[in-house]
C-alpha cells in the first residue's frame, strides 16, 4: 500500500485476515516469544554468508564469557562452565544459555509492554518475525535432510559395530545402528525433512511446510528423548519454531479439518507492487540456491561422518595367534591390567582412521592411526592424548587376507596374526527384504 508520501508499506495485512486484536497478557506473550525466537536464532543468516566467520567467533565468544559467569555468580553452580559448543546440544553451557535467552526475551517483553502498552497488535512485526523463523528452519531442515538423504549423519554399521554385544551399546549407539542399518528408511526420513523445508520458502505453502515439519521434529524429539540422543534442547526449539508458524492459521485449520466449514484463502503477497515481489523472488531462489550449493558441496567433500578417506587396511580380523612382553613390573604369572587383558579377539579398522581392539573379556581399546603403505607401518596414538603415539607396528600382508603386525604398544612388544572376516557373514547384513515371511524371523 502506498502512503501519501510515496513509501510503501507491508501489504501483509491487506491479502491476509487480519489477526485478532489481543488482550495484555496475549500480548506480552508474543512479544516474548518474538525476541526468544529471534535471540535464540542469532547469528542467523550470518552462518550462511561467506567471509562473516570474524564475526560468528566474536559473538561466540561473547557467549563464552557471559555464560559460564551466569553459571558461576548468579545460579552458583558447583563446578565452572568449561565445555562449550561440540557435538552434544545438552551440555550445561546450553542449558545455561538457553535460560540467559528466557531472561534476555522476559526482560525486554515487560519494558516492551510497559513502554507501548496501549498497542494490541503488530501485524507487521508478526510477518516479519514469521519470515525470519520459518527460514531459520527451512534452512535447518535442509541441513538435517540432506545428511540423511546422502547417508552422512548415520552411516552403515561399522565394523566394531557388528561384533559388539547387544547389551553393550548405548540407547544413542542403537538408535544410529537402526538408523544406519536401512538406506532407505534414512533416506525417507532426511526427504521428509527436505519437503518440510522446501515448503516453508513459498509464502503460499508456509502453514503446509510447518505441518509437514510439525510432524517430522515431534517424531525427533521423541526419538532424542527416549534414546538419550544429547539434541533434546535444539529439537524442541525447532518444533517450537513450526508451531509458531502453524498458529496464525490454527483457527482456519480447525474449521475446514473438524468444524467442516469452507475457508477463506490466505494470500501471501508482501508488496502491493508486483515488480517489487518478483524481485523479491528472484532475491529469494539466488540466496537459497548458493546456501543449498555450499552446503551440499562441504558435505560431500567431507565423506561419512566428515572422518576422511578410507584407511588402507580396511578390514575386520580375527586374532588367529597373539604374544606380548609382559611388563618386567609385572609377574609373569600374575594377572593382565584391566586395560589390556592377555589377548586380543578381534581388530577392526574403520574406514576412518580408527583402529579399534576387542579384547578377550569384551572391553576395547580405540587408538588413531596413521598408516605408512611405503614404511608398511602403523602409528597408533591414543585417543585421549594424541600429543604422544602409543607405538609402532610394521604390517605385512598375504593374499590370503592374512595380516601380521609385530612392533611395541605401549612400551611392550607384541605379535598378533590376523585373518580377515567378510561382514556380509552377519546376519544383520545378509538377511535383507522379503515381501513373503511364512513365520516371523525375529533373532
Amino acid at each position: 500500500m502506498e502512503s501519501p508520501s510515496g513509501s510503501l508499506s507491508l501489504h501483509a495485512a491487506a491479502e491476509r485476515p487480519e489477526p485478532p486484536r489481543r488482550g495484555g497478557l496475549r500480548q506480552a506473550a508474543f512479544r516474548f516469544a518474538c525476541v526468544y525466537l529471534v535471540v535464540y536464532s542469532l547469528p542467523f543468516p550470518l552462518t550462511e554468508i561467506p567471509y562473516a566467520q570474524p564475526i560468528l567467533t566474536a559473538y561466540q565468544e561473547w557467549w563464552q564469557q557471559l555464560v559460564p559467569w551466569v553459571g558461576k555468580h548468579i545460579l552458583q553452580l558447583p563446578t565452572d562452565i568449561t565445555i562449550f559448543t561440540n557435538g552434544s546440544g545438552d551440555t550445561t553451557f546450553d542449558y545455561v544459555k538457553v535460560l540467559c535467552f528466557a531472561v534476555l526475551a522476559l526482560v525486554v517483553a515487560a519494558l516492551w509492554s510497559l513502554i507501548d502498552r496501549r498497542r494490541r497488535e503488530h501485524r507487521v512485526l508478526h510477518e516479519c518475525v514469521r519470515i525470519y523463523v520459518r527460514f531459520v528452519l527451512a534452512f535447518t531442515m535442509f541441513g538435517y535432510g540432506l545428511v540423511k538423504v546422502i547417508k552422512l549423519q548415520f552411516p552403515s554399521p561399522g565394523l566394531d559395530r557388528l561384533t559388539q554385544p547387544y547389551g553393550d551399546s548405548s540407547p544413542m549407539g542403537l538408535l544410529w545402528t537402526f538408523m544406519g542399518y536401512s538406506t532407505a528408511y534414512c533416506f525417507f526420513a532426511g526427504a521428509m525433512e527436505l519437503l518440510g523445508g522446501l515448503l516453508l520458502i513459498p509464502r503460499k505453502t508456509v502453514t503446509l511446510g510447518a505441518l509437514v515439519v510439525s510432524a517430522v521434529m515431534s517424531n525427533i524429539v521423541m526419538m532424542n528423548f527416549c534414546f538419550d540422543v544429547p539434541v533434546k534442547l535444539y529439537s524442541l526449539h525447532l518444533l517450537a519454531m513450526a508451531v509458531f508458524l502453524t498458529l496464525p492459521d490454527a483457527g482456519r485449520l480447525w474449521s475446514f479439518f473438524v468444524l467442516d466449514r469452507p475457508v477463506p484463502a490466505a494470500q501471501r503477497r508482501l508488496f502491493q507492487r508486483r515488480w517489487l515481489n518478483v524481485s523479491t523472488g528472484v532475491l529469494k531462489t539466488l540466496i537459497i540456491g548458493l546456501a543449498l550449493w555450499q552446503l551440499v558441496s562441504g558435505l560431500l567433500g567431507g565423506g561419512p561422518m566428515g572422518m576422511g578417506a578410507e584407511s588402507p587396511l580396511y578390514g575386520l580380523y580375527q586374532v588367529d595367534g597373539f604374544s606380548h612382553e609382559t611388563p618386567a613390573s609385572q609377574p609373569a604369572s600374575g594377572p593382565t591390567t584391566a586395560r589390556e587383558p592377555a589377548r586380543w579377539r578381534r581388530v577392526a579398522f574403520e574406514r576412518y582412521p580408527v583402529m579399534i581392539i576387542r579384547l578377550s573379556d569384551d572391553s576395547r581399546m580405540r587408538y588413531m592411526v596413521a598408516v605408512d603403505e611405503a614404511a608398511a607401518t602403523v602409528t597408533l596414538t591414543d585417543m585421549t592424548n594424541r600429543d604422544t603415539p602409543a607405538g609402532v607396528l610394521n604390517y605385512q600382508r598375504d593374499g590370503d587376507g592374512k595380516l601380521l603386525l609385530e612392533g611395541t604398544l605401549r612400551g611392550r612388544a607384541l605379535r598378533a596374526v590376523l585373518s580377515r572376516q567378510d561382514p556380509s557373514t552377519f546376519l544383520l547384513m545378509n538377511r535383507g527384504f522379503h515381501w513373503i515371511n511364512e513365520y516371523p524371523f525375529n533373532r
